[in-house]
């Protein structure tokens, strides 16, 4: 949040205040101001587990006590109430206004020096450009990101003319965003890499802890998108971008009055919302599960729709179609409307939260399902795939919340008559999604051939909070289908796989993995030999199901468009049915 303001050519502050108990008055135990308390430092969980055996135990007391210049009179404990809470944010929101009011004239003119000194930095500064090609491997990508980076003030091009710059052409209606324009420091934070000093290498006295925290969020990496940086300025007529353009799309019609149906590119995570509104209208879907057409394996054939509804599609979602006088030469896999479950665990799972909401603007329909749905079983007569979040792992799966204060009707988690039932589901014919911390739970309670190579690695030794990782795809895997070969993940310290001893009932078969060398894309990492070869995403056949292993996360925060192809296509892979063309 500061960073934004600072790179908005703004002054920006980042203010927390300790919450009370809801309503209910807290209590801590008294420090001395600039003495470290004596022993190790109280865990949530350890204070949670003292409060239920002796209720009203106050809280431990605080360990940041010395002051310094942006703290002076560090907080030492004693009773903390919601008047308190209150009181200390109207005092910071009204010091705030006042000093904003009597400092407004420097304020604004700060504003603008800092955006002419930008605007300057970009004239003399490389790069002195980016163009972002429109036509890409997934156009819907290269749309959102033009309109995330539109919607931070960034001020877009496009060009009026096909053009040439640093040896490279492009075409008339690419975009170009100038780094000569006040928010220069906005385009370099989102689009460039970031690149992280290496602790052990900084200067005695300089602050060498690791970092905690999501270390990259480089736009272009997340949306498989090339942002070419331009050392020179494009020396081409261009045009101000004022309301943004839909995706480019491609309808080809080859002048065939009657198609017997619609190939739709493979490459756009858009294909998702398409097939899901047409299986919801009647409409037979098929993959093609290999080169159909000269095409990559994964594209779209829909049968028994009008011309009128794939020219809109098209232009809607930007989809590159193309109609068909004759069936298609190849094998190919009916689609049908997958029947979804999501686990919600009464845990609070954040990461649940931003799959539904993807489940929901990419037209999935779903089920929560929660502890009691899954003990009570019957799971294969409801549903072809369930998908359990990424920040859960096996205790929180299995036990879930068992303090006093928790309802009856939300303790315990789905236990192992739960743990039975989702073995059955799989084995009965279900297929399990498990991401990030979740695969604990599946790698240890069902005979896999798969263990995480990670566990019991010490973080001195390994630590990845929050980066890209190159990954290498599979994409003739139907989970791998419209991705590139090569591709990037968001992975935040998850597991990594390896092969373990296999069963006759089980089987691997690798969806993407780790690079041999040079698996960091942007952010840091410290052990990077960790990752190097391993499996980072893989298929198990179970009997007559299958488990699908995420170690890193599709959907993280629901930014990673790139990956997010993965995630869904592992639900329609639930019920591909087989049939060969003709």
């Amino acid at each position: 949040f500061m960073m934004q303001a600072w790179w908005h050519n703004m002054a920006g502050l980042l203010t927390e205040t300790a919450s009370a108990d809801v309503a209910t008055t807290t209590m801590q135990e008294k420090a001395k101001l600039g003495e470290l308390p004596s022993g190790p430092a109280m865990t949530n969980d350890q204070y949670l587990d003292a409060l239920e055996e002796k209720p009203g135990t106050p809280l431990p007391a605080p360990r940041d006590v010395m002051p310094r210049n942006n703290y002076p009179r560090p907080w030492l404990g004693g009773e903390w109430s919601l008047r308190q809470v209150v009181d200390y944010q109207l005092t910071s929101a009204y010091g705030l206004l006042e000093a904003v009011a009597d400092r407004k004239t420097s304020l604004i003119r700060n504003h603008a020096v800092l955006g002419r000194r930008a605007i300057e930095k970009g004239k003399s500064e490389e790069p002195r450009a980016f163009v972002i090609p429109a036509r890409q491997h997934d156009t819907s990508a290269v749309a959102r990101l033009v309109d995330i980076l539109d919607r931070m003030g960034v001020e877009i091009s496009r060009a009026e003319e096909d053009f040439e710059i640093d040896g490279r052409k492009f075409d008339e209606g690419d975009f170009v965003i100038s780094m000569a324009q006040p928010y220069r420091a906005v385009v370099k934070d989102l689009i460039e890499k970031q690149s992280y000093p290496d602790p052990a290498r900084m200067p005695s006295g300089a602050m060498r802890a690791n970092p905690y925290d999501v270390t990259a969020w480089t736009l272009p990496l997340q949306f498989a998108v090339e942002a070419v940086a331009a050392e020179k300025s494009p020396e081409v007529p261009l045009a101000r971008v004022e309301k943004m353009p839909p995706p480019a799309s491609s309808y080809n019609a080859h002048n065939i009055s009657q198609p017997v149906g619609f190939l739709l590119h493979a490459g756009s995570t858009n294909n998702v919302i398409a097939a899901n509104r047409l299986l919801k209208q009647g409409v037979e879907i098929s993959w093609s599960a290999d080169e159909t057409l000269g095409r990559d394996a994964g594209a779209l054939f829909a049968e028994g729709v009008s011309q009128e509804t794939a020219e809109q599609l098209s232009k809607d979602l930007g989809l590159h179609v193309e109609a068909l006088a004759e069936m298609p030469q190849g094998q190919l896999s009916r689609l049908n409307t997958p029947r979804v479950a999501l686990f919600q665990p009464w845990t609070a799972s954040m990461d649940e939260g931003w799959t539904r909401w993807l489940f929901e603007q990419y037209e999935f329909p779903y089920t929560n399902v929660h502890d009691r749905d899954v003990i009570e079983g019957g799971l294969e007569e409801r549903f072809d795939v369930i998908v359990l979040p990424a920040d859960r792992n096996k205790k929180q799966i299995l036990e879930g919340e068992n303090r006093k204060w928790v309802r009856p009707e939300y303790k315990g988690g789905i236990g192992e008559e739960g743990a039975k039932q989702i073995e059955r589901f799989v084995a009965a014919g279900g297929t399990l999604i498990a991401v990030g911390d979740s695969t604990e739970f599946v790698l240890e309670t069902m005979p896999l051939p798969l263990k995480n190579s990670l566990k019991g690695v010490s973080r001195s030794e390994f630590n990845c909070p929050g980066s890209l990782l190159n990954i290498a795809v599979d994409t003739t895997h139907p989970v791998g289908y419209g991705m590139k070969p090569e591709a990037v993940a968001s992975f935040d310290n998850g597991p990594v796989f390896e092969i373990a001893p296999s069963f006759s009932y089980t089987d691997v078969r690798v969806i993407a993995r780790y690079p041999s060398a040079g698996v960091l894309a942007s952010g840091w990492v410290q052990g990077e030999q960790h990752l190097q070869n391993r499996i980072a995403a893989a298929e198990v056949v179970y009997k007559k199901g299958r488990v699908i292993l995420f170690g890193f996360r599709p959907q993280f925060r629901t930014q990673p468009h790139n990956t997010l192809k993965l995630l869904f296509n592992a639900l329609h892979y639930s019920r591909a049915g087989q049939r060969v063309g003709p």
